[in-house]
C-alpha cells in the first residue's frame, strides 16, 4: 500500500517548470521529509479538469456524498488507498475513478518489511533517475455543509507489486488479504492517458501498470515513528543499515 511518501518544494516546483505548469509556491507550506497519510498532509496534485496547475489537495479522499463531517472523519482514514483493480466497484471511489483522476507528485514513498525477526523495517523508494514519483490517483470535491466551503480529496491508486515491491512490502495480513501492492506509478507516456476524461472502465484499466523494478531506486532507513522516531526530518529518507544479511 502507501501511506507514507515524501516530497520537496523545490522538486514540485523544478517538476512544474520543466512542464511549463502553474504553480503558487506559497501553497507548499513545508517539505515533507516524511508524512503520514493518517495526518492527511496535502499532496501536490494535476488533475483531469485543471491539466495545466498544480494544486494541492488533503490525503484521504472524502466522497461527493458523505453527509456530514463526522462522517468525513470517518471515511478519509479508509481511502488513503484505492485498490486499483475493483475502484469502479466501490461506492466511494467509483465516480472519481470515472471522471476525476490526477497525478500525484512525490519525490518518494516509504514501505515497511515485516522481518522474520519480528521487527519492522522501513524502506525508502524513489526514481532512480531522481525525478519525482507520478503516481496515478482520484480526487473528489466534498462540500462541508456546516461551513458552506469546499474540501478537495485526493486517494492513490495502488496495484499488484512488481518484483522488488513484492519483497518488500510482504505484511502477512496484507497478503493474506489482497497479495503485496506498490503505488500505481506512471510512466511520462502514460500520465497524460490518465489525465483524459475518458471514462471507460476499460481504458481506465489498461493504464494501470506495474512500475518495473529497473526504475527504481530503495533502501533502508531508519525508523520513522514511535517514541524513538526520526519523523519529518531531512534524514528521514537517508540509509540506514540494519544487522540482518538477509534483507532485500
Amino acid at each position: 500500500m502507501c501511506y507514507n511518501i515524501k516530497y520537496t518544494a523545490k522538486k514540485i516546483i523544478d517538476y512544474a517548470t520543466k512542464r511549463g505548469l502553474e504553480i503558487d509556491p506559497a501553497q507548499i507550506p513545508l517539505d515533507y521529509y516524511y508524512a503520514n497519510g493518517f495526518d492527511h498532509p496535502k499532496l501536490p496534485v494535476v488533475t483531469t479538469k485543471d491539466p495545466s496547475v498544480i494544486q494541492m489537495f488533503d490525503w484521504g479522499l472524502i466522497p461527493y456524498w458523505t453527509k456530514n463531517l463526522q462522517d468525513a472523519g470517518q471515511i478519509r482514514t479508509r481511502t488513503l488507498n484505492a485498490v486499483g483493480e475493483t475502484a469502479f466497484e466501490k461506492a466511494s471511489f467509483k465516480s472519481s475513478v470515472a471522471r476525476n483522476r490526477c497525478l500525484v507528485l512525490v519525490d518518494g514513498f516509504y514501505e515497511y518489511h515485516h522481518h522474520s525477526s519480528g521487527k519492522k523495517i522501513p524502506y525508502y523508494i524513489s526514481n532512480k533517475n531522481g525525478d519525482p514519483l507520478t503516481m496515478g490517483g482520484i480526487y473528489s470535491s466534498w462540500k462541508n455543509s456546516e461551513t458552506d466551503s469546499k474540501i478537495y480529496t485526493v486517494s492513490i491508486v495502488t496495484v499488484p507489486g512488481n518484483t522488488i515491491m513484492s519483497k518488500i512490502h510482504n505484511n502477512p495480513a496484507v497478503l493474506k488479504r489482497i497479495g503485496p501492492r506498490m503505488p500505481m506509478i506512471l510512466p511520462e507516456a502514460i500520465s497524460q492517458s490518465w489525465l483524459s476524461e475518458q471514462e471507460s472502465e476499460e481504458m481506465v484499466k489498461s493504464l494501470m501498470v506495474i512500475y518495473p523494478d529497473d526504475q527504481l531506486s530503495y533502501h533502508t532507513v531508519g525508523q520513522l515513528q514511535g517514541k524513538n522516531g526520526l519523523g519529518n526530518v531531512e534524514q528521514a529518507s537517508a540509509h540506514f543499515a540494519y544487522e540482518y544479511d538477509d534483507l532485500p
